[in-house]
């Protein structure tokens, strides 16, 4: 098993999904060791063990020639030797989470063979594969450990026994668990790997589960939220979508190519309008049309607010005068930025061009729509709820939507309708959804409507699940290379997990990625078995 300090371990169990209350103070403890006792290195057990005591109820265990830590997954395997003795080592290193291969220089693998140490070059090295050859007499029982650099930073990994056997002999049954000559002091216990696959197990070696790629985690209890299903829709807000018009009548020429979907800027300069061609209402006419307005409402009303003091204007007119100064500064305001003839049209906003409506050169009406820009921080998701769930509107807390195998969540509720539709017969929710997901007004997809969380449910991912003649089955990891599938029910879904019940518990290790392809081995064999005993 491996070394490594305790607070690695933690750390990298920690990233899984699903964690038990007490690990924090566990990590706390785990990580005051280390630093107190820099030194030394806890050996696989031992860190499990410390885990362990903080989530006595979900009890993780590490598979023999199988180590982990530093976000790696590491396997040992042997080849039988030939008659002449050769045998050949493999070292698989991988991501621990997403089972990627893992380059790594200078590696080494050490064997101790009755009480000699004997160190191994790589023969064959491809990122993630490693290959030894060792010359043996007669069959042996090995203590493997391996250390190899990953971006400059040394590893080391120290596995169980591997028993190496002649191929022409029978797999000699396992010996009672071995322990390390040092123990209390680091010392490391090793447990032997069972000689032949369990009844019904599927074998895959760890190269076949490298390449697939078939991944598992410890399974744990965890706090779980059941969902409602329904359907929803990405609608915009009031504010959403503007109309960019035309400031004056001229023909209308682009900055640059401008196509729906492009994101623009509030204040860019989206066309120019211009008075090219136009024997009347041209931009420069327009432009001494607005000034000449502007300064007759602002004289007016500059004069109108001397006249109200002397009662000679009303309150209501005065108002009046106010008014239209206003509407005819707005009106200059873009003819201000006037060059050569041309008015230049900005963007109002930030967002995305959804629409254009005049093309290039054409000659457009003052106030006539150019084009329109949405703002996707500006939508919400609608979900119709039937009149059934009505007593569990109280509960919803948030929503996942699910959209192209993506997941958009939401905790942010924003409205209920009052009154149920007569037509739909359904109650709408309104959620606030994050801007930075880019969903457009349209866009429908199932919805999972989440409330409050019961603790220490059994959960695992979608993924995890597969389905046989309407049966539900999950693989887990019984050894390095052995997998056996179990049945199991769904009490509850979420749109990313399931809640689950039957012949499995917390600790055992269940495969979250690759799982089909383990079924389609145990129904036909197309994964073929592996050819690494021992």
């Amino acid at each position: 098993m491996l070394k490594l300090s305790p607070i690695i371990l933690l750390a990298t169990v920690a990233a899984l999904s699903f964690s038990c209350s007490s690990h924090s103070k566990q990590a706390a403890k785990a990580e005051n060791h280390s630093e107190e006792n820099a030194h030394q290195s806890l050996t696989a057990e031992q860190t499990l063990a410390l885990f362990n005591k903080g989530c006595p109820e979900n009890p993780v265990e590490i598979f023999p020639q199988y180590a982990v830590g530093n976000n790696l997954r590491a396997i040992v395997s042997a080849d039988p030797a030939d008659a002449d003795g050769d045998a050949t080592l493999h070292l698989f290193v991988m991501n621990y989470q997403t089972g990627a291969p893992v380059d790594a220089t200078n590696t080494k693998l050490s064997l101790q063979i009755n009480n000699q140490n004997i160190t191994l070059s790589p023969e064959t090295q491809e990122p993630g594969h490693y290959t030894f050859q060792l010359k043996l007499e007669k069959e042996a029982e090995a203590i493997p450990s391996s250390t190899f650099d990953i971006n400059g930073k040394a590893i080391a990994f120290t596995f169980s026994p591997l028993h190496i056997h002649f191929a022409e002999e029978p797999l000699a049954e396992p010996a009672a668990a071995h322990q390390g000559e040092e123990e209390g002091e680091g010392g490391e216990e090793h447990a032997h790997e069972t000689a032949a696959p369990a009844t019904g197990a599927i074998v895959l070696s760890a190269l076949q589960q490298q390449k697939v790629p078939v991944l598992a985690f410890p399974l744990f209890q965890s706090d779980f939220s059941a969902g409602i299903e329904a359907y929803g829709e990405v609608v915009a807000t009031g504010t959403a979508q503007q109309t960019v018009v035309a400031p004056a009548t001229g023909r209308v020429n682009y900055f640059k190519t401008l196509v729906p979907g492009m994101a623009v800027t509030k204040g860019q300069v989206l066309a120019t309008i211009s008075g090219e061609g136009l024997a009347q209402s041209s931009v420069a006419i327009a432009a001494k049309e607005a000034q000449s307005r502007f300064e007759k409402a602002e004289a007016d009303y500059l004069n109108a607010k001397k006249l109200v003091t002397e009662g000679a204007v009303s309150e209501k007119e005065l108002r009046a005068y106010k008014a239209e100064y206003e509407n005819a500064k707005a009106t200059l305001e873009p003819y201000k930025g006037i060059n050569n003839g041309q008015l230049k049209v900005l963007a109002p906003t930030n967002g995305i061009i959804s629409q254009i409506v005049p093309t290039e050169g054409e000659v457009v009406e003052a106030g006539s729509t150019l084009l329109t820009i949405f703002n996707p921080s500006d939508v919400i998701l609608k979900v119709d709820l039937p009149q059934s769930y009505a007593n569990s509107i109280g509960n919803i807390e948030k929503a996942q939507l699910l959209y192209q195998e993506k997941m958009v969540s939401t905790d942010s509720r924003l409205a209920t309708t009052p009154v149920l539709n007569n037509d739909t017969r359904t109650f709408s929710l309104f959620f606030k959804l994050p801007a930075h997901a880019g969903l457009m007004p349209g866009i429908t997809g199932k919805v999972f409507l989440l409330g409050k969380s019961e603790k220490k449910q059994l959960v695992i991912p979608t993924t995890a699940i597969t389905e046989e003649q309407g049966v539900f089955l999950v693989y887990v990891q019984t050894a390095a290379e052995q997998f056996v599938k179990r049945e199991v029910k769904i009490t509850g879904e979420n749109g990313s997990y399931l809640r689950i019940e039957g012949n499995i518990k917390p600790g055992e290790w269940v495969v979250t990625a690759g799982a089909i392809h383990l079924k389609l081995a145990s129904m036909s064999g197309a994964i073929p078995a592996h050819s690494h005993n021992h």
